[in-house]
């Protein structure tokens, strides 16, 4: 097969992928990246919007427009910060907890239904391939905003992990 048929599928399922985990969002009431915010707010507790905004390596402005909306819609709520007023600490509300679980449901189901056909030894394959696509794209371009991108997402993946325990 010719890579760039592969490529136009490898696209194709990253497309999909986003599409439903969006469409499965906003069946919670979110948006996207309102349960990253979420995740980073059950993890850590009450926070200053700049320490969510620096642990998503979002700007400050993105995470402020996020927090007005899931505020509004009761996800989370904002108090002055009892040792710096000038700081708002922003918590999750319990109906921002339920939403975020309802969001993990979502996410499991449709990694249940995009894998649920193979078996153990197929996983394993498949994950050895995107391993070695990965580091083949990588190798030797450590420092790059697509390595941190990578990072990132990692990252995130294993926060999603953690909380789903």
């Amino acid at each position: 097969m010719a890579h760039s048929k592969m490529m136009r599928k490898i696209v194709t399922l990253a497309v999909l992928h986003r599409y439903y985990i969006q469409k499965n969002a906003s069946t919670v009431g979110l948006y996207a990246g309102q349960p990253m915010i979420l995740d980073f707010l059950k993890r850590n507790g009450g926070s200053a919007q700049k320490d969510i905004a620096a642990d998503l390596h979002v700007s400050p402005a993105s995470i402020t427009v996020s927090l007005k909306r899931m505020e509004k819609n009761g996800f989370v709520s904002k108090a002055a910060d009892g040792e710096d007023m000038r700081r708002n600490i922003i918590q999750l509300t319990e109906k921002g907890r339920s939403a975020l679980d309802a969001f993990f449901s979502v996410c499991n189901a449709l990694d249940q239904k995009m894998f649920g056909n193979f078996s153990a030894d197929e996983l394993k394959q498949l994950n050895g391939f995107m391993d070695r696509l990965i580091k083949n794209l990588l190798d030797g371009d450590a420092e790059t905003e697509i390595v941190r991108a990578f990072e990132m997402d990692r990252a995130q993946k294993e926060r999603r992990k953690k909380a789903e325990q």
